[in-house]
């Protein structure tokens, strides 16, 4: 608090000047705090909620949503698949029949841009909203 260096003047006026002002100012705060406390404590707080389930909903409010987070026409699309592994595989154990959608797409993506490919990958809101 600034004003308390002010009570070390050697100048009466100013010293008590400052001495009412900071006990006034820490009344006021006190007062709004107890005030503040009161006001919570005694006033309740109830929420009310009334379902209301219409017979009717007009069109467009109802919107039907994809749970699929990638469109499958992308990752299965020459975009992606046609893109080239970060290294040959060498290893003639393991199949690619083995390999699911994604794991192929992880290794055919390894370069892209994440922000990019994601914005491809991802449903457009335009073909979603009917």
């Amino acid at each position: 608090m600034d004003g308390v260096r002010h009570l070390q003047t050697d100048d009466l006026f100013s010293k008590y000047f400052w001495a009412a002002i900071i006990i006034i100012f820490v009344l006021l705060a006190c007062f709004q705090s107890f005030k503040q406390i009161n006001m919570y404590m005694t006033t309740p707080i109830a929420t009310n909620i009334e379902a209301a389930y219409p017979n009717k909903i007009p069109f467009p409010v109802v919107a039907i949503c994809n749970n699929n987070q990638f469109r499958l026409t992308y990752l299965t699309g020459p975009a992606i698949q046609n893109r080239k592994p970060k290294e040959p595989k060498n290893d003639t154990s393991s199949s690619d029949a083995n390999l699911t959608v994604f794991d192929k797409v992880l290794e055919n993506a390894w370069d892209m841009d994440a922000v990019k490919f994601l914005r491809n990958a991802a449903h457009w809101k335009s073909r979603m909203i009917l």
